[in-house]
């Protein structure tokens, strides 16, 4: 199938989802496109990563971790972003294209609870109805975050099919989907999942790179030999 964007990275992408799916990635993509060539969104934007996130977050130096090394080791600090994490970015940017789009209720699922977070704060901020997947055994593990998004007025609905995880809340979740794709956006909350979700999430999360360049090059006046990122479960190189 054509599409406006390349939906690879390398080997991996593509749009393998169910037919009923096709029209509300195609719908998405070309408004995601639209939204990165309009000024007025790209302000608007900004200005709620500026004002309403709280960004820039801050370069912050570890000297009594690397005491007594010839190591200088900075920490880019996402955790200091409102909502107490990075997933608020590119929550954002996807909420504020869902009502580009004429959409009025955001789906998203969660597991530790932060996207779900991430997403009630967004959907509160721009008067969005927020419907969040959690396996029902995240939900018991995860009170506190359940009780934040329920206090900014998500609904949290457990999921008790397959292992009550983070994988069966994103079945319920895109089940809903595909029957409510004409009014609903699913906002997925990570780089993964069919074409464009990866690029739009990439794209919704590029200023964290572009600041930390800009930050080292002014601290240190180069870039840094090596940059590590931590995953949900791993830490790696790039």
């Amino acid at each position: 199938m054509t599409t406006l964007l390349d939906p690879f990275f390398g080997p991996y992408g593509g749009m393998y989802v169910p037919q009923i799916l096709m029209p509300a990635l195609k719908q998405l993509e070309k408004a995601f496109v639209d939204a990165q060539n309009d000024a007025e969104f790209q302000a608007e934007f900004t200005a709620l990563l500026k004002e309403y996130a709280g960004r820039p977050t801050a370069l912050t130096r570890c000297r009594n971790l690397t005491k007594g090394t010839k190591t200088k080791l900075y920490l880019k600090r996402e955790d200091l972003l409102h909502g107490g994490a990075h997933k608020t970015n590119q929550v954002l940017g996807q909420v504020l294209l869902a009502k580009r789009m004429g959409k009025n209720e955001i789906i998203a699922e969660t597991g530790a609870g932060q996207h779900g977070v991430a997403t009630a704060l967004a959907c509160a901020l721009m008067d969005m109805k927020c419907k969040v997947y959690m396996g029902a055994k995240d939900v018991e593990r995860q009170s506190p975050n359940v009780f934040r998004m329920k206090l900014m007025g998500a609904e949290v609905i457990p999921v008790h099919s397959g292992s009550s995880t983070l994988k069966d809340a994103c079945n319920e979740a895109l089940r809903d989907w595909s029957a409510s794709y004409e009014k609903a956006h699913y906002l997925l909350g990570t780089a993964a999942g069919p074409h464009p979700f990866p690029t739009i999430v990439r794209e919704f999360q590029r200023m964290i790179g572009e600041e930390t360049k800009a930050q080292i090059q002014q601290v240190e006046g180069r870039l840094p030999d090596a940059v590590y990122r931590r995953t949900r479960r791993t830490l790696d190189w790039c």
